[in-house]
């Protein structure tokens, strides 16, 4: 009875190890969309004149050559305001010539100073029908309001389809004994480990492995690059995942998670190491 107890456990051990040698590449998250939906902001900048002073008997009231309420391009809207979502006006007034020039600035204010040195130097170029006075051009006093506003849409973003042709993982050190070590794939079947600190295999060695998991891994890349996503900040004190991915178009692709993080790069990184484990590793000669 007891032999055959022992047999048992035996072969109980020996299936185990058989089943957890094999790197576990199952997936738990679902492919990635063919495409992502997002809010983008686009800048749209309008003129408005209102006539201040002037006579009465104008036949016809300043107006700008390209007419109100319409996109403007030739103010640029700033970059700095795009990136932090202002918005705001700018009042000029002045007063326009025969030539429909608005050269002499009376006054300017403003509700965000940021859009204040490319207003004027855009109304400066802009062009004016002068105000006309029995079919004379003849110079006028008027306000212009620069409106500089964004336009928020949802838009469909295509996400890419990345075929790997080198992928790596490294995961950083802490304030603790965390390992460091990077582990690189390549689709040509040859892997690289370099080992830093808090591991026992130190410095780099190289070896071989089943290049089929790479098809595995890909659907799940496009949402990790996808840089509108949750992609986190480095934790200073914990240990990090820094992934990199080289297509075959030869573009590099990076992002990085905290290692106590569950999303794809935590998985990528997990089934990379279990790959490790069964390569046979072989000291590179320094």
């Amino acid at each position: 009875m007891r032999n055959r107890f022992i047999k048992t456990l035996f072969l109980v051990i020996i299936i185990s190890i058989s089943v957890f040698a094999q790197p576990d590449t199952s997936i738990t998250f679902d492919p990635c969309p063919s495409s992502v939906w997002r809010v983008k902001y686009y800048p749209r900048i309008t003129v408005d004149t209102l006539l201040i002073k002037g006579n009465n008997s104008f036949d016809r009231t300043p107006r700008l050559v390209d007419g109100f309420k319409i996109p403007i391009t030739w103010i640029s809207y700033p970059q700095l305001a795009q990136r932090i979502r202002f918005t705001g006006k700018v009042y000029i007034k002045g007063i326009i010539d025969e030539k429909g020039q608005l050269n002499t600035i009376l006054s300017e204010r403003s509700d965000n100073a940021i859009f204040d040195s490319v207003a004027l130097a855009g109304i400066k170029i802009a062009k004016f029908l002068p105000a006309l006075v029995k079919g004379k051009a003849v110079p006028s006093e008027v306000r212009v309001t620069i409106n500089f506003s964004l336009d928020k849409r949802d838009i469909e973003i295509p996400l890419p389809t990345i075929h790997i042709k080198e992928i790596s993982i490294r995961r950083t050190t802490c304030l603790g004994t965390c390992p460091a070590y990077k582990v690189s794939l390549h689709s040509d079947g040859s892997a690289i480990y370099e080992g830093y600190y808090n591991v026992t295999m130190k410095g780099t060695y190289t070896g071989h492995y089943s290049a089929d998991i790479l098809q595995k891994l890909e659907p799940m890349l496009p949402c990790i690059f996808d840089t509108t996503g949750t992609m986190r900040s480095p934790i200073i004190d914990a240990s990090n995942i820094i992934i990199s991915v080289t297509g075959d178009d030869g573009k590099t692709r990076g992002a990085f998670c905290s290692s106590g993080d569950r999303d794809r790069i935590n998985v990528i990184a997990n089934i990379i190491d279990q790959i490790s484990t069964q390569i046979k590793w072989e000291k590179s000669k320094e």
